[in-house]
C-alpha cells in the first residue's frame, strides 16, 4: 500500500514538475571548452582500461582547466572594458551592474 503511494507521489510529481535541472552554467565557459568536458566526460568510464586512455583523460583533465581560465580571464576583462565604457558615458546603472558582475555579489 505504501509503495503505490509513492509510486504514484512520484509519478505524479515528475509529470506535473518536471525534471529536476542542475545548477546554470558557467556564462564564461566557450564551446571549445564545453567539447573539452564532453570529451571527457565520454572518456571517463574507459579511463581505467589501458594506460593510453588514462594519459588522455588527465590531459583533457589538465586542458580544460587551462581552457577555462582563459576563458574567465577574457570575460572579466570584457566586463571591466563595459564597466570602464559605461563610466566613460556616466551610465551609472550599468557601471554598478557590471561590478556586481565581477565580484559576484548582490546588493543587501
Amino acid at each position: 500500500m505504501y509503495a503505490k503511494v509513492v509510486g504514484a507521489f512520484n509519478d505524479t510529481a515528475k509529470k506535473i514538475l518536471g525534471k529536476v535541472k542542475g545548477k546554470p552554467a558557467k556564462e564564461w565557459l566557450t564551446d571549445t571548452t564545453w567539447k573539452l568536458v564532453e570529451e571527457r566526460r565520454n572518456l571517463k568510464p574507459k579511463r581505467r582500461e589501458n594506460a593510453e586512455s588514462r594519459r588522455h583523460y588527465n590531459f583533457l583533465c589538465r586542458e580544460i582547466k587551462r581552457q577555462s581560465q582563459l576563458d574567465k580571464d577574457s570575460y572579466l576583462r570584457s566586463l571591466c572594458e563595459q564597466v570602464e565604457k559605461a563610466h566613460m558615458q556616466k551610465k551609472s546603472k550599468e557601471i554598478y551592474d557590471g561590478v556586481r558582475r565581477i565580484t559576484g555579489k548582490r546588493a543587501r
